[in-house]
C-alpha cells in the first residue's frame, strides 16, 4: 500500500519515428527523428499533459533523438526546460539492434518473457539483463522525483522500459503484450522509487492517429 501522496510520474511513449513503421529495433546505435505523424502525436500529448496539474520542473527525456525531440514538443508547450537522463535510453538488445526479421522479435519476447518468469540474469547477446535495466530505471525515477519536488512530473521515453522494467516494482503483474500506442501516456504513482503502481497504462484517447504499439 502506497502513502496518501505518492510521487506522480507521467510516462510518455515518444512520438512515431520510421524504424516504428518498419518494425526495426533501434534502440541503442539506430537512431531516428519523429516522423511528421510523430510530430503531429507528440503536439496532441503536450496538450494533453497542459490540462493535468504539473510541477515547475523539467521533462526528462531519453537521450534518443525520438524521446528528446517529443520531450521538447512538450517543454515547448508546457513551458518547461528539457533534462536528458542517460538511463532512461531504451533496453539494450545487443545483437539484436538493428533488425527487424520475425526471429528477431521471437527472441526478444522470449527474453522479455523470461524476465517476467524470475531469469532476471539472462541478458540479450551483447545487451542487458534485467538487473542492470531496473537498477538504472530506479535511478532515473529517484532523480526525476527528487527533482520534481513532490509535483508531477513528465518523462519521455519507451515502451521497452515501461514493459519491462517495472513488473517487479508493482502489486499486480504489468500486461505485457498491451498495446501501448505512440505518445500514449502511462500515469506512475511513486513511493522512494522501489514501491509503484500504475495509475493508468497508455492512455491514448487524445490522440487523433494511434499507432499499434509495436517497436519501442
Amino acid at each position: 500500500m502506497l502513502t496518501a501522496n505518492p510521487s506522480i510520474v507521467y510516462w510518455v511513449r515518444h512520438g512515431e519515428n520510421l524504424a516504428n513503421v518498419t518494425g526495426q529495433f533501434s534502440n541503442r546505435r539506430v537512431d531516428l527523428p519523429l516522423t511528421e505523424k510523430g510530430v503531429t502525436q507528440a503536439e496532441q500529448v503536450a496538450r494533453f499533459l497542459g490540462t493535468q496539474a504539473m510541477g515547475a520542473g523539467p521533462v526528462f527525456s531519453s537521450p534518443l533523438l525520438r524521446a528528446v525531440q517529443t520531450a521538447e514538443i512538450i517543454g515547448a508547450h508546457l513551458g518547461r526546460p528539457i533534462e536528458v537522463l542517460e538511463e532512461l535510453r531504451e533496453v539494450d538488445l545487443g545483437d539484436l539492434e538493428g533488425r527487424s526479421d520475425a526471429d528477431a522479435m521471437a527472441f526478444y519476447w522470449e527474453v522479455l518473457q523470461s524476465w517476467r518468469d524470475g531469469d532476471r540474469a539472462r541478458a540479450f547477446p551483447g545487451g542487458e539483463n534485467h538487473l542492470s535495466m531496473s537498477e538504472r530505471i530506479q535511478a532515473a525515477l529517484a532523480r526525476v522525483t527528487v527533482a520534481a519536488a513532490g509535483e508531477p512530473s513528465v518523462v519521455a521515453a519507451h515502451a521497452g522500459l515501461l514493459r519491462a522494467g517495472f513488473s517487479h516494482l508493482l502489486d499486480q503483474p504489468f500486461p505485457m503484450k498491451i498495446a501501448i500506442a505512440n505518445c500514449s501516456v502511462s500515469r506512475l504513482e511513486i513511493e522512494g522509487a522501489s514501491r509503484m503502481r500504475f495509475g493508468y497504462v497508455a492512455r491514448s484517447d487524445f490522440l487523433l492517429n494511434a499507432t499499434d504499439g509495436k517497436g519501442a
